[in-house]
């Protein structure tokens, strides 16, 4: 059943059967309606509702403010939810009518459909220019259809305003960056252009020599927020690579844009820490813990190794008359560390002389006729051994690998490793005793290439005392005052009084030559008589 404008919608509720469907057509029905039976009465019309954006100025609720400069007029954004209560896809058309006081251009607007939220309803949304149109209240009424021909209405109102123009304030306006080649390199002096895709102006900025950097100093009138700009970056006439950036508003509150072309997001490993458990000062005969605090302050994570040297100062000289007939050996270890070199001062081999290096097992190499500050191949162990027959040469350096760590850190992570320094052989007193520069380097050999390769490594000093203190404490004769033809008994009192347990030879002499008997003593404050 059906109920048009002008037919009685009781006349046709007498008629109509129980279960029966009756559609009241939009229209005024003045009567009232008395069912009294099972009928359904469906609503036809669509539901609507209206959005009006940009939003209101937050200072006059309600009031749509529209600046007079016409490249920055805004239109009115028109949205409507339309609701059919059988299915979305029965609206047939939304229309937006604005009516004011005055003549409303380009009235009415079709409204677009965008999407469905659900079954029953639709977005549609259309533009409305205000740039044309005059000051005052102004309504918009979203009409919305059906295919049954039943329309919904609904209505949103707003004062429209023009503002006027703000003067003009031109702010130094800067952009700048670094330019790198593909690989991460730094591209120096590049040539850098900067043009605004808006308005097609372009701009050549300043570089510095030597360096990847470059700057264009400009004012606020080269761009606007939401200008798109591309900067160019070419090496003697060759592209490097580019960047493509949209203006922000905080980009011009701060004046500032920085734009790197070609950036690799690198780690950077930083040896923040380095220290000592026991504190100093160490004694030999003390087994040492060495801890450094390595950090990845970059922008990426990154794998990496970590290398603990021992360097110090040492004196091993020989002149060609000490070892003019068999070869002569001068040996250092350290125990447990990985490897060793020593630097030589001065060597002279010239006069069919020899100096080879060994290390525990073998050769390592074998040096010139002569020479000056000279390091040797690293010794793998913890020994190094100078085979020297009629040669001169001062040694005044050893460096020692302690240990090699891998590590992977992420960004802004950092990591605590700790090795072992062992200064346990007293034999090794003569190398140790002294001030020894402990460094912990990151990336020892630069194979991970990093944001900032300055900061890998930190030295530290710390010094290494001995820790025995062998004294002769007393001779005594027996017979005290002995002549000619007398057996003289010979006693000596000898005391350790260090701190550790050691080993001494104790030995005798009479008018320059040796006595036999000797006494080793050993035990820290213990005392022996021979």
């Amino acid at each position: 059943w059906d109920v048009y404008p002008g037919g009685s919608i009781q006349a046709t509720v007498n008629a109509a059967s129980p279960g029966d469907t009756i559609y009241v057509h939009e229209g005024t029905y003045v009567e009232n309606v008395d069912v009294g039976k099972r009928l359904t009465l469906p609503m036809l019309a669509p539901l609507v509702d209206v959005e009006l954006t940009p939003d209101d100025d937050p200072a006059m609720p309600g009031v749509q403010v529209i600046n007079k400069i016409p490249e920055t007029n805004r239109t009115i954004t028109i949205t409507a939810n339309a609701t059919d209560p059988d299915d979305y896809k029965n609206i047939t058309g939304v229309i937006a009518d604005i009516t004011c006081l005055g003549t409303v251009g380009d009235n009415p607007v079709s409204l677009t459909f965008v999407s469905n939220s659900s079954a029953t309803i639709a977005e549609y949304t259309g533009r409305f220019n205000m740039s044309s149109h005059q000051v005052g209240g102004y309504e918009v009424v979203d009409r919305a259809t059906n295919t049954r021909g039943f329309a919904g209405t609904s209505s949103e109102s707003f004062t429209h305003l023009h503002e006027t123009a703000a003067p003009l304030h031109i702010s130094p306006f800067i952009i700048y960056g670094s330019v790198s080649y593909g690989d991460g390199a730094s591209c120096n002096s590049p040539f850098v252009v900067v043009t605004n895709l808006n308005t097609s102006e372009e701009l050549i900025a300043d570089n510095r020599t030597g360096e990847g950097f470059y700057q264009l100093v400009t004012s606020s009138a080269f761009a606007n927020a939401g200008d798109v700009l591309r900067i160019n970056a070419h090496k003697n006439g060759t592209s490097v690579g580019n960047a493509t950036l949209t203006v922000n508003p905080t980009d011009i509150g701060n004046g500032t844009i920085k734009a790197d072309i070609n950036k690799r997001y690198l780690p950077d490993f930083t040896v923040a820490d380095v220290s000592f458990d026991p504190p100093e000062p160490l004694l030999i005969g003390d087994l040492v813990t060495i801890n450094a605090m390595i950090t990845n302050s970059g922008e990426s994570e990154g794998e990496t190794s970590v290398e603990f040297y021992d360097n110090k100062s040492i004196t091993i000289e020989r002149t060609q008359s000490d070892n003019c007939e068999i070869p002569i050996n001068d040996t250092l270890t350290l125990p447990d560390i990985l490897r060793i070199r020593v630097h030589f001062e001065s060597f002279d081999a010239s006069s069919g002389g020899n100096i080879t290096i060994y290390n525990e097992t073998q050769s390592v190499e074998v040096l010139g006729d002569g020479g000056t500050d000279y390091w040797t191949e690293w010794c793998n162990g913890d020994t190094v051994r100078i085979e020297s027959w009629n040669a001169g040469f001062t040694v005044d350096r050893y460096e020692a690998v302690l240990a090699n760590k891998s590590i992977m850190l992420g960004e802004g992570d950092s990591i605590n490793l700790s090795v072992k320094w062992d200064l346990s052989l007293q034999e090794m007193g003569w190398a140790t005793n002294g001030t020894h520069n402990i460094t912990v380097m990151v990336d020892p050999y630069d194979q991970v290439i990093e944001s900032d390769e300055t900061n890998n490594e930190k030295t530290k000093a710390i010094d290494v005392h001995p820790s025995l203190d062998f004294a002769v404490t007393e001779i005594s004769l027996d017979p005290s005052e002995p002549v000619l033809g007398d057996v003289v008994e010979v006693s000596a009192n000898v005391a350790n009084h260090g701190v550790r347990n050691g080993t001494a030879v104790v030995g005798v002499y009479y008018d320059n030559r040796s006595i036999d008997i000797k006494r080793t003593l050993s035990g820290a404050g213990s005392n022996s008589t021979d």
